[in-house]
């Protein structure tokens, strides 16, 4: 008995020490790892707001007069020059009410005339001589006003710009008021952003605005802000904003979205480093920095995001040696070998560090809990 005791003591000894030596020294084995020694950097706070685009100017044009529509000069989408005639109402009758109010405005400055010799020879009375200068005037407005009709049937375009909607037919009879068509200037247009009451104070006439229009691409482009309305909208709290954009090439057209950058803040010595170097953790965000051969977690509290660099408003400072390659897989305390990094592996990296599932942007982008220290919304 005591002998299978002692070769039981013998066998636990040697299998608690059989571990796999090239298991031990994997465990061990420094992690390598790339640095970059954290220096103050510019930082911009900006606010990413998508806005509506609008023609320039937008003119429904209407029926001024009574009558049958019986032509319409352009089509749509075409071309159109200020004071070009676009559509024209049947004149027969109006031109007939023109005859027949001039026949009568005739008459009645004979009558006023003859009023007039009669008063000097006394044959007729003051009241008399007042009545048909009453009647020649209202004649002669008469006359005016048929002609204005006459004038009206032809609707001519106010503006330089393009007939973008035809609503009325050729043979529909028309009265006015009824809509016949639009016409819109869009050589230059508006953008229509709605700012945060806590974000107005940051817009001022005249300020120029970075933006894209998202549907043509990332070109950027400036708009220049012309007006602020006084008043929020009551339901969402926030201040229309209008911009002017050139549109010269003609690509940009109303209803397309444009992403304007409101920018609240520059900062010029920010400690912010690149967001692929910062982990999820508990909750919260961790980075890693190198010490001794060392790497030591520390918890920081992210500010300004500006799309590629965030502010790190605790937990780091300018000096540190910063891990930016290798960092997920360490825990602190962890040995570390800092390798040079080449262009390629840089490259490999961040496409590697994108991919990973704990990154340090939530769903929208952004640092997740950055909100309250300025990050952009989208």
């Amino acid at each position: 008995m005591m002998r299978l005791l002692a070769v039981g003591s013998v066998l636990a000894v040697l299998l608690a020490g059989c571990k796999p030596p090239d298991e031990a020294a994997v465990e061990q084995k420094p992690t390598n790892v790339e640095v970059q020694v954290v220096s103050p950097r510019p930082i911009v706070d900006r606010l990413a707001i998508r806005g509506i685009i609008e023609p320039w100017v937008s003119v429904r044009l209407s029926a001024e007069t009574a009558g049958r529509l019986v032509y319409i000069g352009k089509a749509e989408g075409d071309a159109v020059a200020r004071g070009e005639r676009l559509f024209g109402l049947d004149t027969a009758v109006l031109s007939a009410n023109l005859a027949a109010a001039e026949a009568r405005a005739e008459y009645a400055v004979v009558a006023h005339q003859r009023a007039k010799t009669m008063f000097a020879d006394q044959a007729v009375s003051k009241d008399e001589l007042d009545r048909t200068k009453a009647e020649m005037d209202a004649a002669v407005a008469a006359v005016e006003l048929a002609k204005a009709q006459l004038a009206d049937a032809d609707v001519l375009s106010p503006i330089d710009g393009f007939f973008d909607a035809k609503l009325a037919e050729v043979g529909q009879y028309m009265t006015p008021g009824l809509p016949l068509g639009d016409v819109v200037d869009t050589r230059r247009v508006k953008v229509i952003v709605q700012v945060p009451e806590k974000d107005v104070s940051f817009v001022r006439v005249g300020q120029t605005m970075a933006l894209v229009v998202e549907a043509l691409g990332d070109e950027p482009r400036l708009g220049k802000v012309l007006f602020i309305k006084q008043v929020a909208d009551p339901e969402t709290l926030t201040f229309p904003v209008h911009l002017e954009l050139a549109n010269d090439d003609g690509r940009i057209r109303p209803g397309m979205i444009a992403k304007v950058q409101l920018v609240r803040r520059e900062m010029t010595d920010a400690v912010a480093v690149n967001i692929f170097s910062v982990v999820r953790h508990d909750g919260g965000y961790r980075v890693f920095v190198e010490a001794d051969g060392v790497a030591r977690a520390r918890d920081v509290t992210l500010g300004v995001f500006d799309g590629v660099f965030v502010q790190v408003l605790s937990g780091l400072r300018a000096g540190d040696r910063l891990i930016v390659k290798g960092q997920r897989e360490l825990v602190d305390g962890a040995p570390v070998a800092v390798v040079e990094p080449s262009n390629a592996g840089r490259l490999d990296a961040q496409a590697a560090d994108r991919t990973q599932p704990e990154t340090a942007l939530d769903d929208a982008g952004t640092p997740a809990g950055a909100c309250c220290q300025g990050s952009p919304s989208e």
